[in-house]
């Protein structure tokens, strides 16, 4: 009987733990804003790109977005964030195409006529090569 007593304690007590760190993340951010907006207020002021903004803060923004992976309870949402990490850090992996030319399989007298057909010519009687 005491079972359900102690599996509802023991969920509170997840409950709190995940109230306590989304708290404490809410902090650093509070804190990286305070920190954050009165510089991107001057780089602003003197005209700096988006490119700009972007190049400069970048390091801000991978190292959020490794916070939110670390500490996310959702794991699809971890995986999906781990995933773009790795796709930035090491590149997407590469699909291998074959690609074959339309004119790849012609046989090679046929490609030169064609060829030739499509060259301009200054004499009618000129041969290529002379």
């Amino acid at each position: 009987m005491g079972g359900g007593r102690h599996r509802r304690t023991r969920g509170r007590a997840d409950r709190m733990a995940a109230m306590a760190r989304a708290l404490d993340q809410k902090e650093e951010l509070l804190a990286l804003k305070e920190a954050l907006l009165p510089e991107l207020r001057k780089d602003l002021a003197n005209g700096l790109t988006a490119e700009q903004i972007y190049g400069k803060y970048q390091h801000l923004a991978a190292a959020r977005v490794v916070q939110i992976v670390a500490t996310e309870v959702d794991s699809a949402k971890a995986l999906a964030g781990a995933r773009e990490i790795l796709d930035r850090a090491i590149g997407k992996p590469k699909e291998r195409q074959e690609i074959e030319h339309r004119l790849g399989k012609l046989p090679e007298t046929d490609l030169d006529a064609l060829l030739l057909s499509r060259l301009p010519t200054t004499k009618k009687d000129e041969e290529p090569g002379e």
